[in-house]
């Protein structure tokens, strides 16, 4: 019930960012998202070794590996926003889209 009221504030917070963008960092959202596409990466690795052992670790390595997906599509959106400013439109718009992806998983 949590992740839906969660994901359901992303979206409200994004459509008011869609009528009313505000200026966004871009170098620091790409500097963030590397951090974390990093610590997904060496996470995978982590739990690669040990998903055939156990039901578990597996769910726990697919888990991360959506996350993987999702810091590589905020980098991007990063990039975007860093190499041009004025699209800041995809800000709200990968917010809507990766609550959609958080509600159904």
């Amino acid at each position: 019930l949590t992740i839906w009221l969660l994901s359901g504030i992303i979206m409200f917070e994004a459509a008011k960012r869609i009528t009313n963008p505000p200026e966004v960092e871009g170098m620091l959202v790409f500097v963030v998202a590397t951090l974390g596409l990093c610590a997904n990466i060496v996470l995978a690795i982590i739990l690669h070794g040990g998903k055939h052992h156990s039901i578990n670790v597996h769910i726990a390595f697919l888990h991360v590996l959506g996350d993987l997906l999702q810091s590589v599509g905020i980098l991007l959106a990063g990039l975007v926003m860093w190499v041009r400013p004025s699209w800041n439109l995809i800000d709200p718009l990968c917010s809507i889209g990766f609550a959609c992806i958080i509600l159904f998983r």
